[in-house]
């Protein structure tokens, strides 16, 4: 564990990370294939004849995983302690950053030959129009290769020392994905660090998150920090080391509690800090917030290593019903905790919270937290995200796990993009890269840090520890169950997943190296859906225990078949798939129209394209000029029609085909079992167990009427 007070620089945090912790992201690249054992490479023989020598590259002996290498991976053939081992090099006459050293076996050569390569490495990122950055990498470059073959090699006159290193650029140089920056950030700056042996030269990373420091949108905290006052804070027998400041708290307190900001109205440049009510996101809020202060949480006057968030604020809602004020205290304060929980070395996250308010405010307290999880894990969605984006109903009704859970679990997730948020800009995983071994998940190698502790103390917060190879699955967010499996006797024994782009070309299915993470599966072959694999019940229970498979897929109830009086079956369709439909429906109309307008009255807008033009230049366009107006006026045409289609006959579309595709169809007892086990939610109806067995109403249990009764009938396929 650090001293946080170590952290110097002004940047909101700093990142350090030794010659080990580089050799692993190199070994990330061995586990998953991706830097390939066995080279050949033609090199020019006598004559001018290529010659092809292969090259079988050893591996490390220092292997420290926090996870079983596939049973069917090949073993390495070759292994050596010195094998990718690194070194962090300061004004070596090569040139070069760092030097990594590989042990092989090469064609026409004793085993065991030892070649140093030398390499610069350089920060490279994206930066938008606001000079905000993104996409941060390491770009490995090749400068030198050294070694007794190597000059045996150019002793023979047939090949360069640029022909070498321009061979070993091809295979070694690569640019490594530094996740711990996040998504989009401020700036970010990279130094390098002497320290007291070759063990403890730092490369160091320096990072400024955006962050509100006022209400408006371009009230942004201006540039901070000098790398020249970073010092070198690694400790002894650590590879990484993590820190922010004493002040990040008070930045962070004002970040979410400006993000938060609402204008009264356009122009005024009056702000309040509403909770939206989420039955109407564009009326009168629920209250508002008057403050938010992050801070470490004390206990008994001690420092407890936890994040506490306080959150202030006042009911300013009408609690009237039938005439009667029913309005509770309006003052509360809620207190969230963020406890960083240490298993085997490896940082997680738990949250918990204290309502210091009137317990008919409970369903307040969610609200607030799915809006600050918002803020703390994808800062870019805004306050209220969650509560107002048809997600908030969870917390609304009590089952925080829907939201609190997976955002602790997965940080921001799929935040392509986004600002980088205060807990995933914590260093505890790296990923080096993604790769889709299974039809249902991604796995993300990982480089994590096992650490004894997280500080979270009044200096700052931070930590330290030793790289370990990880991988961690994040399942597929476009599934959906089509349809089951059913036994000899009729009872469900699976289920059959769409899987869309299961023929990506990036996927592999197939191969195995000792990072592959991939479950049991069965591609289904006699469906004339051909992108179906089916898995049975305990396969699909353990995935989703194992965040291997998306739970609670949301369903839509179409139709129901009634005997007897009964609803004795239900056919659902997912809500994603009748958002696919309306999407290609509005995709087919606007292509479809595209090409009547073009062929109808194409001549003319390009005419008059032209005539606007040139009034407005007082010159003559260019073709493209002229290309680019006319696709304008095109697409203000296929607007206006579509605007009448989506009035006229976009639903009756849209129901044709949402029935036409819908055919998961099965009993109302099986659907609820299915959502008891966390494979489905079916929408608007509430999941009752009356006498063990599961069925479902859209009204309160014990209230006779039901409208699940009224929705459109249908005829099983078997009857």
């Amino acid at each position: 564990m650090i001293d946080p007070s170590q952290v110097q620089s002004g940047f909101d945090s700093e990142t350090l990370f030794n010659r080990r912790y580089i050799r692993y992201l190199l070994m990330s690249s061995i586990e998953t294939g991706s830097l390939p054992l066995q080279i050949t490479v033609p090199i020019p023989g006598p004559g001018g004849t290529p010659i092809n020598v292969t090259i079988d590259l050893y591996v490390p002996t220092d292997y420290d995983r926090n996870y079983t290498p596939d049973a069917q991976a090949s073993p390495p053939v070759n292994t050596s302690s010195q094998a990718f081992a690194t070194e962090i090099l300061f004004n070596d006459p090569t040139g070069g950053d760092l030097k990594v050293t590989m042990v092989a076996n090469v064609t026409g050569f004793a085993p065991g030959q030892v070649v140093d390569i030398y390499m610069t490495f350089q920060l490279l990122v994206d930066t938008d129009e606001n000079g905000n950055q993104s996409n941060a990498r390491l770009s490995l470059t090749t400068v030198d290769v050294q070694g007794p073959m190597i000059q045996f090699i150019l002793s023979t006159g047939q090949v360069t020392q640029q022909d070498i290193i321009n061979i070993f650029r091809q295979f070694v140089d690569r640019d490594v994905p530094l996740s711990m920056v996040g998504s989009s950030v401020q700036k970010v700056e990279m130094q390098k660090l002497q320290g007291a042996d070759i063990d403890t030269h730092v490369i160091a990373i320096y990072l400024n998150l955006i962050l509100k420091n006022g209400p408006a949108d371009d009230d942004i905290r201006g540039d901070r920090g000098d790398i020249s006052n970073g010092i070198n804070f690694l400790p002894d027998g650590d590879d990484i080391a993590f820190g922010m400041p004493s002040n990040i708290y008070n930045r962070l307190s004002t970040d979410a509690f400006e993000r938060m900001a609402e204008e009264t109205s356009e122009g005024s440049g009056s702000f309040t800090h509403p909770i939206p009510n989420p039955d109407d996101p564009d009326g009168d809020p629920l209250g508002r917030i008057r403050s938010i202060t992050i801070r470490p949480k004390q206990s008994g006057g001690t420092f407890s290593d936890e994040l506490e968030i306080v959150v202030d604020g006042e009911i300013i809602w009408d609690w009237t019903i039938f005439g009667v004020d029913v309005t509770p205290d309006p003052d509360f304060k809620l207190y969230i905790t963020i406890t960083p929980v240490i298993t085997n070395g490896i940082i997680s996250w738990d949250l918990s919270y204290d309502l210091d308010f009137d317990p008919v405010l409970k369903f307040l307290g969610n609200l607030i937290i799915a809006g600050l999880m918002t803020l703390l894990f994808v800062p870019t969605l805004g306050w209220g995200s969650l509560i107002v984006g048809g997600i908030g109903f969870a917390l609304l009704y009590g089952m925080e796990e829907w939201i609190v859970e997976p955002l602790i679990a997965n940080g921001i997730g799929d935040s392509a993009g986004m600002d980088t948020s205060f807990l995933d800009s914590i260093p505890n995983r790296l990923t080096i890269e993604s790769r889709r071994w299974d039809p249902f998940y991604f796995t993300d190698h990982q480089i994590v840090a096992a650490t004894d502790g997280m500080a979270f103390r009044d200096t700052g917060l931070g930590f330290s520890g030793q790289a370990k190879l990880d991988r961690v699955a994040r399942f597929v967010t476009h599934i959906v169950a089509r349809t089951e499996e059913r036994n000899g006797d009729g009872e469900i024994i699976g289920l059959r997943y769409r899987v869309k782009d299961h023929t990506n070309s990036a996927n592999d299915f197939v191969n195995h190296f000792a990072g592959t993470d991939r479950e049991s599966f069965t591609q289904v072959t006699n469906d004339a859906e051909t992108n179906l694999y089916a898995l049975d019940l305990a396969e699909i229970t353990g995935r989703i225990a194992n965040g291997k498979l998306i739970p609670r897929i949301l369903y839509l109830a179409q139709n129901v078949h009634i005997k007897d009086n009964q609803v004795e079956e239900i056919a659902a369709i997912t809500n994603r798939e009748v958002d696919e439909i309306i999407n290609r429906l509005i995709d087919d109309f606007e292509e479809v129209k595209e090409t009547e307008i073009r062929a109808s009255d194409e001549d003319v807008l390009r005419d008059e394209a032209l005539e606007e033009l040139e009034e407005e230049l007082d010159d003559t366009p260019t073709n493209d000029q002229v290309e680019e107006r006319l696709q304008e006026k095109i697409d203000e045409l296929v607007a206006e029609a579509l605007d009448e289609y989506a009035l006229d006959e976009l639903d009756t579309d849209l129901e044709d085909a949402v029935r036409e595709q819908t055919r998961f169809d099965m009993a109302p007892f099986e659907m609820g079992d299915l959502q008891l086990k966390k494979i489905l939610l079916l929408y608007r109806f509430d999941l009752v167990i009356r006498k063990g067995k599961p069925y479902y109403r859209d009204r309160p249990d014990g209230y006779i009427p039901d409208n699940l009764m009224e929705l459109p009938g249908f005829t099983p396929d078997d009857d």
